[in-house]
C-alpha cells in the first residue's frame, strides 16, 4: 500500500512538472503583445497579463525595462509547485507604481526655476498619494513633524527630492512640492527650465 501511494505521489509530481511552462514578458521585443502566446519568440507586453495566466509550477521571465504596473496575480503556487517570477538579466526589470506625467508646465510667478502643472486626479487608482497627511494630535509627535506626501517624482529615472515648503523648493534644485490641496505639482530642476515632455514620472498607485 505504501509503495502504491509513493508511486501515485511521484506520478502526480511528474505530471505537475511536465505541465509547467515558462511565460516570457519583454517590452523591447518587436513581437510583443498582451494577446501573444507568451513564448520567447512572441512574449507578453505586461507582467500583469502573465500573472493572470501563470499556473502553479510556472515561471514568469521578465525582460529588462521599467514596468508601470500594479500586479495582482490571479493565483498562487504551492510548496511543491511555486510560481516563480524572475528578471533576466538579474535586477534589470523594475516594477514601478508610476506613470509618465504628460503636463503643461507653467512658470510660477516670483519663483525663478519653479514650474507647476495640475495633477491628473483620474490617474490615481487607489487615491491621491499627493494628499497632505493630517497633523498628529499628540503634541509630542508634532515636534519636528513634516507634511511628507506618500508619493515619488522622477525626472529621467532620477528621483527628485521632496520638500515641504515653497522656500525650500526655490532654494533647492531637483526638488518637488505638492500644493496643500494636492491638485498641483511644483518642480524645480537643476537647469531651472521646465521639464521636457515625457521626462517626469509620478506615483499613481502605491
Amino acid at each position: 500500500m505504501k509503495n502504491w501511494l509513493l508511486v501515485c505521489l511521484l506520478a502526480a509530481s511528474l505530471t505537475s512538472t511536465a505541465s509547467a511552462r515558462e511565460w516570457f514578458v519583454a517590452q523591447v521585443n518587436p513581437n510583443v503583445s498582451d494577446t501573444a502566446d507568451g513564448s520567447k519568440e512572441h512574449p507578453l507586453r505586461t507582467i500583469t497579463v502573465a500573472a493572470q495566466l501563470a499556473q502553479p509550477g510556472d515561471t514568469v521571465t521578465v525582460g529588462a525595462g521599467i514596468y508601470h504596473e500594479w500586479i495582482s496575480p490571479a493565483r498562487g503556487g504551492n510548496a511543491n509547485a511555486p510560481i516563480v517570477y524572475r528578471s533576466v538579466p538579474e535586477h534589470a526589470a523594475i516594477v514601478r507604481g508610476t506613470d509618465v506625467f504628460h503636463a503643461q508646465w507653467i512658470p510660477v510667478p516670483d519663483a525663478p526655476g519653479v514650474f507647476t502643472s495640475p495633477l491628473p486626479q483620474k490617474a490615481f487608482i487607489f487615491g491621491n498619494p499627493f494628499v497632505r497627511p493630517p497633523e498628529p494630535t499628540d503634541k509630542k509627535k508634532l515636534k519636528g513633524w513634516k507634511p511628507t506626501r506618500n508619493a515619488m517624482v522622477f525626472f529621467k529615472d532620477h528621483v527628485l527630492s521632496q520638500v515641504t515648503t515653497r522656500q525650500e523648493l526655490m532654494k533647492t534644485p531637483d526638488t518637488w512640492l505638492a500644493s496643500d490641496d494636492a491638485t498641483q505639482l511644483l518642480v524645480h530642476l537643476e537647469d531651472n527650465n521646465a521639464p521636457a515632455p515625457g521626462t517626469i514620472e509620478i506615483t499613481t498607485r502605491d
